[in-house]
């Protein structure tokens, strides 16, 4: 059975956790890319989270891409995504070669360590 792709996110100060569940296409596309964009209205450190997607197409990874510009355009905003490197969500990336144009981490853990923030800090929903 098909999980419905869903958005959480999660308050760790400074970065804001953005992760996907389930099943990402088309249809949730528009709300990905508006979460995105709040999340950098309120924090300069985005952290998307894909350990839990099960899928994602084009149109997902357009607006990953359009994060990882947005974060690159302006130096004081960073922009991270987490896929394991067993997943599926790791080939697309690999296969449309994404991880040279943003930072791609195995774990969460490894993507929070990167942007300074502590292993033991718990994610608060916002």
């Amino acid at each position: 059975m098909l999980e419905q792709g869903r958005i959480a996110v999660h308050d760790l100060g400074h970065v804001r956790v953005v992760a996907l569940v389930g099943e990402h296409d088309l249809s949730t596309v528009d709300g990905l890319s508006d979460e995105i964009d709040r999340q950098f209205r309120e924090s300069s450190h985005i952290v998307v989270d894909l350990t839990r997607a099960t899928f994602v197409d084009s149109t997902v990874v357009c607006a990953l891409a359009l994060g990882g510009e947005h974060a690159r355009i302006r130096s004081s905003c960073r922009f991270a995504v987490v896929a394991p490197g067993n997943s599926f969500v790791r080939k697309v990336f690999d296969m449309v070669d994404l991880r040279s144009i943003m930072p791609t981490y195995d774990t969460l853990e490894e993507a929070l360590a990167e942007g300074g923030v502590s292993p033991t800090a718990r994610l608060r929903p916002v």
